[in-house]
């Protein structure tokens, strides 16, 4: 009767450890666009682009096109994507103000061919599935991008929502945080 006890004391506890992680989980706080504020309302005339290789070259229309929006992240910063393939997503950084192109920050390994690539394999849906590229998200007021990928290279066989959060910071991007698991949205 004493073991009989004592297991169900130990059953009690490893739940409610178990139970405490899941809310743990539940409760994490990713990085918010408020967190990262950009307060510059950039309104000049953009700057020619500044085409550096083959593959800055190859992709001169969506940059110009890009060039001729209005700033889209991070102040004086054009963001643009376009798909290059069934789930596989590129795009690019249009600096409005000096013309140069920044390539996006994922994947970190970029051959020479892929120097636009970012998603290999995205999930690239709206919060209610309704319509598809919602692979980035940015805003002209924040330096933060948040982008939704995916890995379909596990061991195991599955495909799992990747969500990383960067902040543009004097050009370059840092990573601030990631999530895998559950698209964050």
């Amino acid at each position: 009767m004493r073991r009989l006890f004592v297991v169900a004391i130990l059953l009690v506890s490893v739940s409610g450890i178990s139970q405490n992680r899941t809310n743990v989980a539940k409760e994490k706080k990713f990085p918010r666009f408020e967190d990262y504020p950009i307060t510059e309302k950039w309104s000049g005339v953009a700057a020619p682009i500044r085409f550096q290789s083959p593959a800055d070259r190859m992709y001169r229309t969506n940059f110009r096109n890009a060039r001729k929006t209005p700033p889209n992240f991070a102040g004086h910063y054009s963001v643009a994507t376009w798909g290059c393939g069934t789930q596989c997503v590129e795009g690019g950084i249009v600096d409005l103000a000096t013309g140069r192109l920044i390539t996006l920050p994922y994947p970190p390994m970029k051959k020479r061919w892929e120097k636009w690539s970012f998603c290999e394999s995205a999930f690239q849906w709206s919060e209610d599935q309704s319509d598809w590229g919602h692979d980035i998200e940015i805003r002209a007021d924040s330096s933060l991008m948040i982008l939704h990928c995916a890995d379909a290279g596990k061991s195991d066989g599955g495909t799992y929502a990747q969500t990383f959060f960067f902040t543009l910071e004097n050009g370059k991007f840092r990573k601030i945080a990631d999530h895998v698991g559950e698209r964050v949205f």
